[in-house]
């Protein structure tokens, strides 16, 4: 079942989040690990103090984005809903609600653009909490004035994640 919903609900940071992913991931292990090289914990709940939707996102690495179709039925079988079509190039997107909890799990191929974005934004915001603090902000007027137009408001802060992620790149050098 599809738990998306057009609504935007900030909440502060909790840290049950990397709890909840840590259990996730453990479960996504036990179902799939044979199929895939990692899992992540990425998205806002992933980035210390930051507000979210209280959505954990989470990220499988796979060698070639084929392998989830290997593996589709067993998580469909365990009460999440695989996406064949996501609408995102490079990516299967899955999700699951469990006790309130919604996940929403990414799966990418390793080292592609998708998965080196997700990585350098997590890592760059982490890492340097003025930024944090500026992406904050920038979520937080964006959920005011996007309140019920999720897609405008993700829209919305899409030039900010670029300047992040190219800021991460340079960081690299």
């Amino acid at each position: 079942m599809d738990s998306y919903d057009n609504s935007v609900v900030l909440v502060k940071y909790d840290n049950e989040w990397k709890n909840y992913y840590i259990l996730e991931k453990h479960q996504l292990l036990k179902l799939v690990g044979k199929y895939i090289l990692n899992i992540e914990h990425v998205g806002s709940t992933s980035i210390k103090g930051l507000s979210a939707k209280p959505i954990i996102d989470i990220m499988i690495v796979v060698t070639d984005l084929k392998m989830a179709l290997n593996f589709s039925d067993i998580l469909e079988k365990n009460g999440y809903y695989f996406r064949h079509d996501s609408g995102v190039d490079g990516e299967y997107f899955i999700n699951k609600k469990e006790n309130n909890i919604d996940y929403y799990i990414h799966v990418v191929e390793k080292e592609s653009g998708r998965y080196n974005n997700f990585i350098l934004f997590r890592d760059y915001l982490n890492t340097h909490p003025n930024e944090s603090l500026k992406y904050k902000s920038l979520k937080e007027r964006l959920a005011l004035d996007f309140k019920n137009d999720r897609k405008s408001y993700t829209l919305s802060k899409g030039k900010y994640i670029e300047k992040v992620i190219m800021l991460a790149k340079s960081a690299k050098k």
